[in-house]
Order: C-alpha cells, then sequence, then structure tokens
C-alpha cells in the first residue's frame, strides 16, 4: 500500500468517527428534549430556550405560540409513553420506502425519527445542535418540515 492510500484510509476513518459523534450528540439532544416535553406542567421557556434554534422573526409572540402548540401535541403524544419505549433513529437508518424526505439543503443527515415499536411518532429536524422543526406535512407525496 502508498502512503496516499493510507492517508486517503486514514482521513475517511476520521471523518466517519466524527459523524458518528455528531449522530451520538444529536441522539442525545432529542432524548433529553423528550425527557423535558413529556414532564408536566410543561415548561415553555426552558424548552424554547434550551432546545429549539433562536428566533430570527420579527413576531416572537407568534413563535412562542406556535412552538408551544406543537410541544403541546408532542408531550400529549408522548405523555403516556415510557421514554425507554421510544427509539431515535436517524433518517439514514430508515427503510427506504420511510425515507420520503425533502431537505433544501440536500442532505438528510440532521433529520431523525422518533418511533414506539414500528409506529411513527415525529419526525425532528437538527441545525447546530438544536431542534429546527418538529412537524411536517405532506406535499405531493413527499413530506416537508414545518420551522418553528
Amino acid at each position: 500500500m502508498d502512503i496516499k492510500y493510507l492517508k486517503i484510509l486514514f482521513i475517511g476513518f476520521i471523518l466517519f468517527l466524527s459523524s458518528c459523534k455528531s449522530h451520538d450528540q444529536n441522539i442525545q439532544i432529542i432524548h433529553s428534549f423528550l425527557v423535558d416535553v413529556k414532564k408536566s406542567p410543561i415548561n415553555y421557556t426552558y424548552i424554547i430556550d434550551k432546545y429549539i434554534v433562536a428566533d430570527t422573526s420579527k413576531d416572537k409572540f407568534k413563535r412562542v405560540e406556535w412552538v408551544s402548540l406543537q410541544l403541546t401535541t408532542l408531550h400529549n403524544q408522548i405523555a403516556p409513553i415510557s421514554i425507554k419505549k421510544l427509539s431515535i433513529i436517524p433518517y439514514y437508518d430508515l427503510p427506504e420506502k420511510e425515507q420520503k424526505f425533502f431537505n433544501s439543503d440536500g442532505s438528510n443527515d440532521n433529520i431523525y425519527c422518533i418511533k414506539m415499536d414500528e409506529k411513527l411518532i415525529r419526525h425532528i429536524l437538527i441545525k447546530d445542535k438544536k431542534i429546527a422543526a418538529l412537524m411536517t406535512m405532506n406535499k405531493g407525496g413527499t413530506k416537508i418540515f414545518l420551522g418553528l
């Protein structure tokens, strides 16, 4: 083996490890998020500050209202379920028939699926170690995220 090949192999291995670490961090963020959303009463301000991407809109009240509605819906979905029964699955690990997302930046590396057994609970989009979207809609047979 020549040295150039070994360097490329080494760099590829480092990039792979870096990608795994990023996914592990994202999964931990989502797990902590789910634990906090499951608690009653929901501490909206804490959850928004800790987990949700920073607000860039001018109308902060409407955004907080929109995010709170989504958090309440998620809380109602997972409240009766043990956190231990929820699986957080990276998009690329889903069966091909379940991969129906279009991500505007062309990458689906930051999409995670929350499931209980085989039942879909929610898809979550992560951006810069924060949750960028919790809700999807079906548009022409393809699901797209609705931003927070």
